[in-house]
């Protein structure tokens, strides 16, 4: 399973460094298609999943397979708690 990061050139280029593959989309149609592919983890930026409909953001956000991370530039505790809770089941 593959790690994949989606979204801006700034947000990406972290993740290319390191070795992590990178696409610039910016439709959640791209997305879907990418989630077809052999992915474990899309970790996508928080201002791009913002900007999608309601439907597609909580098919994202429901997703097991592949598991969408979302990160955003300010700290939130309320969605690490959100991650933990989804990836383990229980609530820290």
């Amino acid at each position: 399973m593959q790690v994949i990061a989606v979204g801006t050139a700034e947000f990406t280029l972290g993740f290319e460094l390191v070795g992590i593959k990178t696409h610039n989309f910016q439709k959640a149609e791209e997305i879907k298609a990418l989630a077809k592919e052999p992915t474990g983890v899309i970790i996508i930026e928080e201002k791009m999943m913002g900007s999608f409909d309601e439907f597609d953001r909580k098919e994202f956000e429901d997703s097991i397979r592949p598991l969408f991370v979302v990160l955003s530039t300010r700290d939130s505790s309320e969605n690490i708690s959100k991650l933990i809770r989804k990836s383990i089941g229980i609530e820290i």
